[in-house]
């Protein structure tokens, strides 16, 4: 069941509950037990509950059995019979007319009798013809006047106002407006019923409407009564704290919206903050990435530069060799070196051995052998060959890049696990 306290005229109108005798039904208080209706939905609410009596909430579920006033459709009124106002005016108007032309005519014979009789008399002047028809525009317009002029008792008698009507119940009337009703401003509501008796919204008569001629008639008693002078003391004290509740409540529902935006702002900044912080990161994956793929480039580069010096080197040596095998007479003989025995398979000194295992960690296992040779033999006086240094360079390279397997390293020939070879590092 739909209830209300107190909401603004704006939206809502307030008016008495009814019974069937067109009564307004009375609440515990003594008062008239009210609804109020919104202007748009016709949403109709209870106001103020709790001083309602059980024969008004029947009364409610009888009248509004879905919580909504459902609008009538306007009968479409029988034309009377009788004159109207706007009828008896033009035969009124047009009866005038005709006597009013044929009077013109007599007068203008008798002007133009006169003014010819005066004329030849010589006593017609200026001052005396102006006069005269200041004369006939005055009387022209008295008699205009008339035409439009009707009784009060007419009016009482063509709309019938001599009698206040009784109010034909909530469901024979539908909301109504008019712009001769503006004068009471749009916080007030007014209704028609099928008869064009107009009520306000405290089912008080206003007046008559026509239709025909688009015309509102307002009774000269008549004057709007707001609702609230009509409740008494103590149900003003109840308004007034259930519009303090609202209002709390009101309150706090704002302050929950402000907190929820608090929290809501709160989070999206911690969003935007990650956001950026993910953001800067990629930007700067990006930008390691790019001067690693530069770094490669160069490389790439000198790679290729060292490939075509060699070939270029290799090249020049064979067209040498070519020479000299050409020109044998100038050709020194080459003096036989015997190798000393078992050279290539000496132990190799345990300065050799660290020089060659920090260079490894240092280049993180990519270490080039033929390019650390050169580098080994300036560190070390040894006429171990440039295949065996780089045998043994590699060796310590495959141990340090498989430390971590328990397997055996059989690929250098060892029955030993490489864990176990690198431990003695």
């Amino acid at each position: 069941m739909t209830t209300t306290n107190h909401f603004s005229k704006k939206e809502y109108t307030d008016r008495a509950l009814l019974n069937a005798d067109k009564d307004a039904i009375l609440n515990s208080l003594g008062s008239k037990t009210r609804i109020s209706v919104h202007k748009k939905s016709r949403q109709v609410l209870k106001k103020v509950e709790a001083n309602w009596t059980d024969e008004a909430h029947a009364r409610y579920a009888e009248l509004f059995p879905t919580g909504y006033e459902v609008k009538r459709l306007k009968k479409a009124a029988p034309k009377k019979a009788k004159t109207t106002i706007t009828e008896k005016k033009a035969l009124a108007k047009s009866s005038k007319e005709d006597q009013l032309a044929k009077e013109q005519r007599a007068i203008i014979a008798s002007l133009v009798d006169e003014a010819a009789e005066k004329t030849l008399n010589g006593e017609v002047t200026i001052e005396e013809k102006d006069a005269e028809l200041e004369d006939e525009e005055l009387d022209e317009e008295l008699e205009d006047e008339e035409l439009l002029e009707l009784s009060d008792d007419e009016l009482d008698e063509d709309f019938g106002m001599e009698n206040m009507p009784e109010f034909p119940g909530e469901e024979h009337i539908e909301q109504f407006e008019h712009d001769a009703l503006s004068v009471y401003g749009d916080e007030v509501d007014f209704y028609i019923d099928e008869d064009a008796n107009v009520w306000d919204e405290n089912m008080e008569f206003v007046g008559k409407y026509d239709e025909n001629d688009d015309v509102m008639f307002i009774r000269e008693d008549y004057e709007f009564q707001s609702e609230d002078d009509e409740l008494t003391e103590e149900e003003k004290a109840i308004v007034q704290e259930e519009e303090a509740k609202n209002e709390l409540l009101e309150i706090a529902k704002l302050e929950m919206a402000l907190a929820n935006r608090k929290k809501a702002a709160k989070k999206s900044a911690k969003q935007a903050k990650k956001i950026i912080e993910e953001a800067k990161k990629k930007l700067k994956k990006v930008e390691y990435d790019r001067k690693i793929n530069a770094f490669n480039i160069q490389v790439s580069r000198c790679d290729n530069s060292i490939a075509l010096m060699q070939e270029k080197r290799e090249k020049i040596i064979a067209q040498r060799e070519k020479f000299i095998s050409n020109n044998p007479e100038f050709t020194p003989k080459k003096v036989l070196r015997t190798k000393k025995a078992a050279r290539q398979h000496c132990p190799w000194t345990k300065e050799a051995l660290t020089f060659i295992r920090s260079a490894v960690t240092q280049a993180d296992g990519k270490i080039s052998p033929a390019q650390f040779c050169a580098e080994f033999k300036k560190q070390f006086n040894t006429s171990r060959s440039d295949t065996g240094i780089g045998a043994q360079i590699s060796k310590q390279k495959n141990i340090y890049n498989r430390r971590e397997l328990d397997t055996p390293a059989k690929e250098i020939g060892s029955k030993r696990t490489w864990s176990d070879l690198y431990s003695e590092w």
